[in-house]
């Protein structure tokens, strides 16, 4: 992708502009506090914030996702609280207690969400697993693969002894890959000898 200069001129003339529309009319600050001052520290928030976005867009990893997600809704969540509180001339240490509660809250919630998506419910350790009954089920195979004839890509128990055998099937990915069959289809392959020889 290229970098369109004429959008990129669009995104700061409407950035500046609503910079300063919310320095002029939206901006209240303390009595005695610097106004340019606190427009700084809200500039600093929102590049937080946005770096932050940036990176929750740009990276693959749930838990990475997980993470910034609760950092994010933790560092709003403060925002909110000192701009209610800060004309009510609360004391420090009591605003400071407000923000170490409710980010514990939205932490210890968002573990108990994690957990739950993670596992069968947030009440799964209270159950314990049914013993299986009957064969096991069977892996799922390529079956384009097996009819290609890849499986004569398979390592052969035949030629090697079990610790090369093992070796070789161990380094085996578990989905096919180009120029590499998958370990499910080595398997099924040799499950299917191996029923192939107890039919004859």
């Amino acid at each position: 992708m290229e970098l369109s200069i004429l959008r990129l001129l669009l995104f700061m003339v409407v950035l500046v502009g609503s910079l300063i529309y919310y320095y002029n009319k939206l901006l209240s600050v303390h009595e005695g506090e610097h106004k340019t001052f606190a427009m700084m520290k809200q500039v600093l928030y929102l590049l937080v914030l946005g770096g932050i976005i940036s990176i929750f867009s740009s990276t693959e990893s749930i838990d990475l996702k997980v993470m910034l997600l609760v950092v994010m809704v933790s560092f709003v969540n403060i925002f909110n609280i000192n701009s209610s509180t800060k004309k009510c001339n609360y004391p420090s240490l009591y605003k400071l207690k407000l923000y170490i509660k409710s980010t514990i809250f939205v932490i210890v919630l968002s573990l108990l969400m994690y957990y739950s998506n993670k596992g069968e419910g947030l009440f799964s350790f209270l159950y314990t697993e049914d013993p299986i009954i009957g064969p096991p089920p069977t892996k799922t195979i390529d079956i384009n693969l097996w009819k290609s004839g890849a499986a004569s890509q398979c390592p052969d128990p035949n030629k090697l002894d079990a610790t090369e055998y093992d070796k070789a099937i161990a380094v085996l990915p578990a989905t096919a890959k180009p120029g590499l069959v998958s370990r499910a289809l080595c398997e099924e392959v040799e499950r299917r000898k191996g029923l192939d020889t107890q039919g004859k």
